[in-house]
């Protein structure tokens, strides 16, 4: 997929905030890029930006063309199969995953993509 590079890290927000900034992205007057088509990107697609090779996942996208990629975790789209209360969402310092509680409101980076699934 592609990845926004633009204004995708400016704030954290809930999971249902995330997925309303994404949404909004594509409407007629902003519209990201040119593209309506951006969405929140599933656990694997997060995953796959992750290079266990390197200290920081964060200082190494930042340094192949990603700006303002955070030190934090990041939201997927992806949903716990054995508790919808929770998202898998990727911590951009070292790369673990994990599960942000949906309902209570964790607060997350975002990284909207487009293309592909």
């Amino acid at each position: 997929p592609n990845y926004a590079n633009t204004t995708a890290n400016l704030n954290t927000l809930s999971w249902s905030n995330a997925l309303a900034a994404v949404s909004n992205m594509n409407n007629a007057a902003s519209k990201l890029c040119g593209h309506s088509d951006w969405r929140l990107p599933n656990r694997n697609e997060l995953r796959s930006l992750v290079n266990y090779g390197q200290s920081s996942m964060a200082i190494w996208l930042n340094g192949i063309g990603f700006s303002n990629v955070q030190a934090s975790s990041y939201w997927s789209s992806t949903t716990y199969a054995s508790g919808t209360d929770y998202a898998w969402f990727v911590l951009m310092s070292d790369g673990r995953v994990g599960g942000g509680n949906k309902a209570t409101g964790a607060r997350y980076y975002v990284l909207p993509v487009r293309g592909g699934q």
